[in-house]
């Protein structure tokens, strides 16, 4: 999975997939025995739009890829999915073919919300920690980063305090999103209870260790009596490391 042009490659070999099955549906739809004639005339000329675009799709996905797009073993059991898609999209799409298609974009949908909603690691994430006179420390999220400015103040109770973070790295089959690698620093808390809650929808991020996703959970500890010392700290996470800036001495 690591050639040159693999994620466009790989989406076209899909594109060529659900266009064969489609293809294929179509072609079903125009030798039906109820048919008219009119219906035969259109269905052809709809087999024949697709036949070409499954042309185009194929001939892009073996020149940009020189042909290795056919080597991955992990693309055919999705090809096959999106095949049958099309298939019976087209094939049956008043008796159930609708109710396939939606079922399609909604899980597409389903994805983005839970994947999409972060952006990739262009840049670290960073959170300032500064302890506050009145024995509470101030974190901010720093405006410079991903998301919009945004400020937590806790108490200082001379425990330990816990700084999570989560990245989620998409399995390189997926279609669209295969090979990303998206995360967030999630909370802040001592012990069992959270503190500050970064990224609230970053708790779905516990949950996706599955169906293609891999997990990966960070965390980082703040003993207690280093911001007291008058020392400001920022919590940086790039998606492969959470850590301190200056790093702290334990």
């Amino acid at each position: 999975m690591n050639f040159e042009h693999f994620a466009l490659s790989r989406d076209l070999f899909y594109l060529t997939a659900l266009s064969l099955g489609a293809g294929l549906g179509a072609l079903l739809m125009a030798y039906r025995k109820t048919g008219s004639r009119k219906q035969h005339g259109a269905w052809i000329s709809t087999t024949l739009f697709l036949g070409s675009l499954i042309v185009s799709a194929l001939a892009a996905a073996v020149i940009l890829s020189k042909g290795l797009v056919f080597t991955v073993p992990s693309l055919y059991p999705w090809g096959c999915l999106f095949l049958l898609l099309g298939i019976l999209g087209i094939r049956f799409f008043k008796i159930g073919g609708c109710a396939i298609i939606f079922a399609g974009g909604l899980f597409v949908v389903w994805i983005c919300i839970s994947f999409l909603n972060y952006a990739p690691f262009t840049e670290p994430e960073q959170l300032s920690l500064e302890a506050a006179s009145s024995g509470q420390i101030v974190i901010r999220r720093d405006p410079a980063g991903r998301r919009a400015p945004e400020a937590w103040t806790v108490e200082d109770d001379g425990r330990t305090l816990f700084i999570e973070a989560a990245a989620v790295t998409a399995h390189g089959s997926y279609p669209l999103i295969g090979g990303e690698r998206r995360g967030a620093i999630i909370r802040i808390r001592r012990e069992d209870r959270q503190l500050a809650a970064i990224n609230p929808d970053g708790f779905r991020f516990k949950h996706s260790g599955g169906l293609g996703f891999s997990l990966d959970q960070y965390t980082l500890e703040l003993p207690p009596g280093i911001l007291a010392s008058g020392i400001n700290l920022a919590v940086l996470f790039n998606g492969r490391a959470l850590y301190f800036d200056p790093p702290i001495q334990l």
